[in-house]
């Protein structure tokens, strides 16, 4: 599969926000552009802490964990622009949100990738703010 390992149409459909929750995103194109910086930077974290990357080839189905794992990473990403000190708050759109501390999800990632079966490198990518 083409980096990055997810397509933007399939983390927009795992947000619980749209981009009328981005007063700061003012168009279509603006909000693409957040989701697939989000995909890259999610997608070379992973790519850059795994072993068995086979499935890194254009014609190869990128992993199923590989998939969910990059998902979470992004969203995290995503979260963090409104996150700013909050722990919860009701959006634009009428859905509400609640936040999780950056660390917690970094920690079910670094698990979700061991139980897999993938090597995930250096503990101090672990400890780096997404």
């Amino acid at each position: 599969m083409p980096f990055p390992f997810v397509e933007r149409d399939a983390l927009e459909r795992e947000l619980q926000y749209s981009a009328t929750d981005f007063p700061g995103t003012t168009s279509e194109s603006e909000w693409n552009g957040l989701l697939e910086h989000a995909l890259k930077a999610a997608s070379e974290r992973v790519e850059g802490y795994v072993d068995d990357q086979d499935w890194r080839d254009e014609d190869a189905t990128v992993p199923y964990v590989v998939r969910g794992v990059v998902i979470r990473l992004a969203r995290q990403r995503i979260a963090g622009i409104r996150e700013d000190g909050i722990s919860s708050e009701d959006l634009v759109s009428g859905a509400g949100y609640d936040y999780r501390p950056p660390q917690a999800v970094r920690d079910e990632v670094k698990d979700t990738l061991e139980e897999a079966g993938y090597r995930t490198g250096d503990e101090e990518f672990w400890s780096v703010s997404l």
